[in-house]
């Protein structure tokens, strides 16, 4: 068993728009500070990251919006 650590996403996009989705996908910190969810597409105040990956995202553009997109079909 994985856990609970984030929300149900059954109908995610019901709850947030699709901006307030992407920008939790990106950087949750900038909505909620002491979250445990990793930047998935950003690099900035990261700290403890291997050289091979320093500067680089988690994701790419095309991946974020792809996600976006996949929770907004969970919404309907």
């Amino acid at each position: 068993d994985q856990g609970t650590l984030g929300p149900d996403l059954v109908g995610v996009a019901s709850r947030y728009g699709r901006e307030t989705l992407r920008l939790r996908i990106m950087d949750a910190r900038k909505l909620s500070p002491g979250t445990i969810m990793p930047p998935y597409y950003s690099t900035d105040n990261l700290f403890r990251v291997g050289k091979k990956w320093e500067g680089t995202t988690i994701y790419s553009a095309q991946d974020v919006e792809d996600v976006v997109e996949f929770l907004m079909i969970l919404g309907n």
